[in-house]
């Protein structure tokens, strides 16, 4: 029989006391699924006011408790293209974008996340509560476990105010299945020459990674000139749902190439 208690807190600090004491924050219950709780606290989200979405010409601030299709409604209606809003729109399926947050699927950063690529390339930050308290980047966020730990996420903000040419790709064997990687880049162009972009992937080997290799040897060259090969990525893929690690490698590769050659772009 289950002896979970749930709580109810009413603001950010009462969130944060509550997470000081052994309770796990409870958005839109979707990490629970495979996993429920036995015992333990439960801090009900609703009521803390950590939903909202607000965009303007500088920035973007998401909730922690926004869900993925409140927050792509919000973002696709004030920057139309947007590439956060894109990868939401394609993460899972509608009945459980209506139920996940954006704070539980970066603290949690489950296969269908889409959201992290977006976020890390724009550098963005999120706010956190509870055991640990401050501000940090989405990277340094998810590649600290401990950051995670007894806290819970109030806000992301993103930089709205420089204007990317951005490329999404996502690769999945069906659209409903989970994504075996995504790709985000993101151009800034001087006529035809590339002279800034952001490539970040997901899938692979350490669950994300952002190419600054790869991006500072493109910076300064000509659009359709850009080439990426898979030695250039230095991040390997494992095999998975039936495809080798060489060939989602190759293919990465080939998605990058697209997205620095101007294909499927879009403005954000």
């Amino acid at each position: 029989m289950s002896k979970v208690t749930w709580v109810y807190p009413k603001s950010v600090d009462e969130l944060t006391e509550c997470l000081k004491n052994d309770t796990r924050p409870h958005g839109g219950g979707t990490g629970f699924m495979r996993n429920v709780p036995q015992s333990g606290s439960l801090a009900d989200l609703s009521g803390v006011g950590i939903a909202s979405v607000r965009v303007t010409d500088g920035s973007v601030r998401i909730g922690g408790a926004a869900t993925f299709t409140a927050a792509a409604s919000a973002i696709a209606a004030a920057r139309p293209g947007h590439i956060v809003a894109r990868a939401l729109y394609d993460a899972a399926s509608p009945a459980l974008r209506n139920r996940i947050t954006i704070g539980g699927s970066l603290a949690l950063f489950p296969p269908w996340s889409s959201v992290v690529g977006p976020l890390v390339a724009l550098d963005a930050e999120l706010t956190i509560v509870g055991a640990t308290t401050g501000t940090y980047p989405v990277s340094e966020y998810i590649g600290n476990r401990e950051l995670g730990a007894e806290t819970a996420i109030t806000e992301i903000r993103a930089d709205a105010s420089r204007e990317w040419e951005s490329h999404w790709y996502r690769f999945a064997p069906t659209h409903f299945n989970y994504p075996l990687f995504t790709v985000v880049v993101l151009t800034e162009l001087d006529g035809t020459s590339i002279s800034d972009c952001r490539i970040v992937l997901t899938g692979n080997r350490g669950r994300f990674k952002r190419l600054e290799a790869v991006e500072n040897e493109i910076r300064g060259t000509s659009q359709p000139a850009v080439e990426v090969t898979p030695a250039d990525l230095g991040a390997g893929f494992p095999d998975r749902q039936g495809f080798s690690g060489e060939y989602l490698t190759h293919l990465a590769a080939v998605a990058i190439t697209r997205g620095l050659r101007g294909a499927e772009r879009n403005a954000t």
